[in-house]
């Protein structure tokens, strides 16, 4: 019996820590994946839950940004480099504390 309780717990951990950090593109493609399999297994319920969280990952979730999925047509412009205003001298200034 403890064996199944641990076993939980740790199916549990890594779902969430999964869930989590996980980037979106592999989240789109293994809810996509969960979808087509309980299709087949006749889980219909089941499989029109994890098509719909597969359909909606897009710009809105945090994955707009990057351009790397490639589903939301987003362009190179969040690649740019950024300007700073750190000039040399206060680079000297933190070097000398």
């Amino acid at each position: 019996m403890q064996e199944l309780v641990v076993a939980a717990i740790v199916a549990f951990a890594a779902w969430t820590v999964a869930r989590r950090y996980l980037p979106a593109a592999v989240k789109k493609r293994a809810a996509a994946s969960l979808a087509a399999l309980f299709a087949r297994l006749g889980w219909q319920r089941a499989a029109a839950r994890f098509a719909q969280s597969a359909e909606k990952a897009g710009c809105g979730n945090g994955c707009g940004s990057c351009g790397g999925c490639g589903g939301c047509g987003s362009t190179d412009q969040a690649q740019t480099p950024a300007d700073f205003a750190i000039t040399p001298e206060n680079l000297r200034r933190t070097v000398r504390r």
